[in-house]
């Protein structure tokens, strides 16, 4: 995770058509979600910004993907939430 001037970056592994939304674990380095959403016609990548936001709770326009629009590996930045809160959200999610 990168802190800039006006948000926080994620890197993650995105696995479309999942069963269920969910953060998994890690893969390649990077925070593996799995989408209960096909990536056809960019439904994964609005549910990843969906469940993000539902994530951190923030605001669906807080979540931006930034690069990999149409590969596995993208790049998020995430606005008007603290670095400490999407920590503790991450470490809880993975420690269960």
């Amino acid at each position: 995770m990168e802190t800039t001037s006006d948000g926080l970056i994620l890197c993650v592994h995105v696995q479309p058509s999942a069963r269920k939304d969910e953060l998994s674990g890690v893969h390649a380095g990077l925070l593996k979600i799995r989408l209960n959403a096909p990536a056809v016609d960019g439904r994964a990548n609005r549910r990843l910004r969906e469940y993000l936001s539902e994530l951190f709770g923030i605001r669906k326009s807080s979540v931006e993907i930034t690069s990999g629009q149409s590969s596995r590996t993208k790049r998020i930045k995430l606005t008007g939430v603290e670095k400490e809160v999407v920590e503790r959200v991450i470490s809880t999610l993975l420690s269960s």
